[in-house]
């Protein structure tokens, strides 16, 4: 995503096959993708893997959270892969989602799709050859500044970071520390401040050193809820951009704060397979980290980024509380 909301429009099968990757952020292999929309907007989305289809609890699930959160909204449903196969898979998606409005289910192969929902079927038909280079929503997609990674590895490998062994990452990181121990907190909260300006308001590149300290300070919990609620869904790219930077210098045993903080910034940017990405890593260096949860929760729950607003209210009612001056302690007269 880039700095401001993208309004694309589709009219036609071939538009809606050529954007679904510019949404995941990546090309879909072996996929079927769920998109939700109302009044021509996507209100919410997902994709699965052809393995996951195959589970009953998982589609049951999908089933569920599709209808306690969209209700009455058109779906649209999309399958990549062999052409057979991912037939089969949307299928099954079909069959799970029953009870909802299916608007349009296709089956994507080799530069080919099937219009399922309007009869046509692999076995016999010959489907409808595209060229999503040629696509007028493709390239307003990568007008707007929309970005597409070759396949989930490539988004895993984008929060992947360095190695445990990584001498000169362990080198630079314990001088950050050392560092961010030595100055008073109104320096810390000084420096975050001045990166996150230069960064996110003037596309400004940091260097190496101030990435790292940057992952040095939010292992401090104030300095990491001051960096997530300076984010909005204007900006959310560029947090993006900035916290995948830090990623790549923190090492696993320190990775859990700057992991969430680039989750929120995907979030909040629509970034999906980014945020999952993050929380994935997450569970493996650090899966009791607090901030963890309360992310697990927006994504088992299909949180929109429209309640990022109540939320950082109520982080900041928070934030308040805990830095008001405790009550005098009365002394009890009798006690004495």
């Amino acid at each position: 995503m880039n700095d401001h909301e993208v309004h694309l429009h589709i009219t036609t099968p071939d538009e809606l096959v050529a954007l679904i990757p510019y949404w995941l952020g990546y090309h879909p292999h072996d996929n079927v993708v769920i998109l939700a929309q109302r009044h021509g907007r996507v209100e919410l989305g997902c994709a699965l893997t052809t393995d996951q289809v195959g589970q009953a609890d998982v589609l049951a699930d999908l089933a569920d959270m599709l209808s306690t959160r969209v209700g009455d909204a058109m779906l649209m449903v999309v399958g990549y892969g062999p052409a057979r196969s991912t037939d089969e898979a949307v299928a099954c998606v079909e069959i799970a989602l029953g009870a909802q409005q299916i608007d349009i289910s296709l089956v994507v192969s080799d530069r080919r799709f099937w219009v399922r929902s309007a009869g046509e079927r692999v076995e016999w038909s010959p489907g409808h050859r595209f060229d999503p280079r040629a696509s007028v929503a493709a390239t307003a997609a990568v007008s707007a500044g929309l970005q597409v990674l070759g396949g989930r590895d490539q988004v895993s490998a984008l929060v992947a970071g360095p190695g445990a062994d990584d001498r000169a990452i362990a080198d630079a990181w314990r001088t950050a520390r050392q560092q961010a121990s030595a100055w008073s907190p109104g320096q810390r909260e000084e420096f975050l401040d001045d990166c996150l300006t230069r960064s996110v308001d003037h596309a400004e590149d940091l260097s190496r050193d101030e990435l790292t300290q940057l992952g040095a300070l939010v292992q401090c919990l104030e300095l990491r809820d001051r960096a997530w609620l300076a984010m909005d869904s204007v900006g959310a790219w560029r947090h993006q951009q900035l916290w995948l930077a830090v990623v790549a210098l923190t090492p696993p045993s320190a990775a859990a704060p700057v992991l969430c903080l680039t989750a929120v910034a995907a979030w909040l940017g629509g970034g999906g397979a980014v945020f999952t990405e993050c929380l994935v890593r997450c569970e493996q260096v650090d899966p009791d980290y607090s901030m963890l949860a309360v992310l697990r929760e927006v994504h088992d729950l299909a949180v929109p980024p429209s309640m990022w607003k109540r939320m950082g209210r109520d982080r900041r009612d928070r934030h308040r509380r805990l830095r008001q001056p405790a009550p005098p302690v009365i002394a009890d007269p009798q006690a004495s």
